[in-house]
Parts: structure tokens; sequence; C-alpha cells
């Protein structure tokens, strides 16, 4: 399996320096470089160790931007909510605040924070 790795990064390598430099690296410096490539990334790369840190870094962006987000309607949360205690329709603070009538129906439920 390490050989077909090891080829295929080799055929990428020289088909790429053919077809995208002016000056193609010398055959056998992509033959190290592939060779080289192949080793590090047969010995150290781990997927699901990868797929673990990509979800968790992902997962920290979504929480930042929800953060950030909930921070800016917080105006209009209140306003929502006290629109509602006078006595105004979902429909009526929704069209007034610019926003949907189920975001006003969470927001004043309590779980569009």
């Amino acid at each position: 399996m390490y050989v077909h790795w090891l080829t295929h990064l080799y055929r990428t390598a020289l088909n790429y320096t053919y077809s995208e430099h002016p000056a193609p690296l010398d055959s056998r410096e992509i033959h190290w470089i592939a060779r080289s490539v192949a080793h590090w990334v047969w010995t150290k790369f781990d997927i699901e160790a990868s797929d673990r840190r990509f979800s968790a870094r992902q997962a920290a962006r979504g929480r930042r931007g929800g953060l950030a987000k909930g921070r800016a309607y917080e105006d209009r949360r209140s306003s929502a909510r006290i629109m509602r205690a006078k006595g105004l329709t979902q429909a009526k603070i929704a069209e007034a605040l610019g926003v949907t009538e189920r975001t006003v129906r969470n927001w004043i439920r309590g779980t569009g924070k």
C-alpha cells in the first residue's frame, strides 16, 4: 500500500512540475520530495485525529459567532419583549423590528438567546 502511495505522489509531483513550472525540477529531486512527503504522511498523519481537531475548531468558531450574533440582537430582543408586554402582536413586532414572526416568538419565549 505504501508503494502505491509513494508512486501516486511521485506521478502527481512529476505532472505538476512539468505542467506548471517554466523550469521543471529534476526527476531525482521530485523522487526525494515525493518520498519525504509520502513517509511523513504515512507515519505521522492520523485522519481521525485530524477530523476531531477540525470539528473542535469549527465548533469553537460557531460558539464565538453565536455569542457575537446574540449580543448584536440583544437590543431587538429587549424591544420585542417590551412591545409584547404593551400588547402588540407578534406580527406587528416582527414588522417593526425587521425580523420574522418565528424569531419574535423565540425571543419572547426566551429560546432565541
